[in-house]
């Protein structure tokens, strides 16, 4: 037995929790979080591809809402 709805869900919340504090932090440094190579910088791109990569939020979205018969 796959848990497929939990799985969707907890990246779905995991991506968008990681989204939200990697852009503040990109705030929080400024110009300097956008640097190539610095830390804040590494961690907004391996944020993005770890969202690509596992399924985007839409992607997760769609497996939720099948599996609720809404879609």
């Amino acid at each position: 037995v796959y848990a497929t709805e939990e799985v969707a869900m907890a990246k779905l919340a995991v991506g968008q929790m990681t989204n939200k504090v990697v852009d503040a932090a990109v705030q929080t440094m400024g110009g300097a979080g956008l640097i190539e190579g610095e830390f804040v910088s590494r961690e907004w791109l391996g944020m993005r591809i770890g969202r690509i990569g596992g399924g985007s939020d839409e992607v997760q979205r769609q497996i939720l809402a099948r599996s609720m018969g809404i879609a």
